[in-house]
């Protein structure tokens, strides 16, 4: 094992102290990882996008999903518009070296 913590974990599973899942009998090793597996059967998303309406059953895939909300925002680009003119240019006054 890489760690002395993932060592324990690890022993959890065989020292009767893991969570089995009474649907699929999948073992996990703490509570909180346990709680996230349930959601799979029940069909519950506890984990809600502030964002957009969507709803997810695991904190990382809302954290994955919002991290999509902030890439967009940063990549977003205004359309051109056709009817807006620089006042510089409307002016008919040079702006820069090549103006």
């Amino acid at each position: 094992f890489a760690s002395t913590a993932g060592r324990s974990e690890h022993q959890r599973t065989h020292s009767g102290d893991a969570y089995t899942c009474a649907v699929c009998r999948k073992v996990f090793t703490t509570p909180s990882a346990f709680r996230d597996h349930a959601t799979l059967h029940t069909g519950r998303k506890p984990h809600p996008c502030s964002v957009c309406s969507k709803s997810f059953n695991r904190p990382g895939l809302l954290r994955k999903h919002l991290q999509k909300h902030l890439e967009d925002a940063t990549n977003r680009r205004l359309p051109p518009n056709p009817q807006h003119r620089c006042q510089t240019r409307a002016l008919g006054a040079k702006s820069g070296p090549f103006g």
